[in-house]
């Protein structure tokens, strides 16, 4: 497998965007408990990054509490699984004031938010 060095690449972020600690927030949270759910949906977003398991529920739970709320880019990790595809042509179709855009052989893909304000 690969070694991703998950946490030197936090460090790492973390300081690449201290900067911009006033604009920015990086949530380490379970994306299904009811309390992040609740977290996400109390706000609106201008950017936002769905990096969820693998499976088709996962990510529709995750997509599904994030379009709503997010007024500009979603970025979606692992878009080459076929339950990953699959949750994300779903959401599509739920929420049409979004589109994607996606190459094959990509690891990750934007959903644009193209309608009016959320």
């Amino acid at each position: 497998g690969t070694d991703y060095h998950l946490e030197e690449a936090e460090a790492g972020a973390r300081k690449a965007l201290a900067p911009w600690t006033d604009v920015v927030e990086i949530w380490k949270a379970d994306a299904h408990d009811p309390g992040t759910v609740a977290r996400i949906r109390a706000r609106h977003w201008a950017f936002a990054l769905s990096d969820d398991g693998h499976l088709y529920d996962h990510h529709m739970s995750e997509l599904s509490a994030l379009m709503p709320v997010t007024d500009g880019i979603l970025v979606v990790d692992d878009v080459y699984m076929p339950d990953v595809r699959r949750a994300i042509r779903d959401s599509v179709a739920a929420f049409p004031e979004w589109t994607e855009i996606w190459g094959d052989g990509l690891r990750e893909m934007y959903l644009v938010y193209v309608g009016g304000p959320a």
